[in-house]
């Protein structure tokens, strides 16, 4: 698993239901089949919210974290899960 720390412009990502951050994240990246890669982020306190639906998780062949990356990430692993959520609640 590789993983990058990275720090975001206040009210770019949601806040986190855990911790109300919304600035510091952590990408993540994990191999998950011989040639497939998932990509997601998570916060700084550990709150994923890909944890129990890893079919939220971007998929990668090379799994890498590039810029480019990490704000899919932010907007389809984080925004998009931290919303629907949310809305159940």
């Amino acid at each position: 698993m590789s993983k990058r720390t990275f720090t975001l412009i206040k009210g770019y990502a949601y806040k986190c239901p855990q911790c109300l951050n919304d600035t510091k994240f952590i990408g993540r990246s994990e191999q998950c089949a011989e040639d497939l890669c998932e990509v997601w982020i998570e916060c700084v306190c550990g709150f994923d919210p890909t944890a129990n639906n890893t079919g939220l998780r971007m998929e990668s062949v090379m799994g890498q974290l590039s810029k480019e990356a990490i704000w899919e990430s932010v907007e389809n692993c984080w925004n998009n899960p931290i919303a629907t959520w949310a809305c159940k609640t």
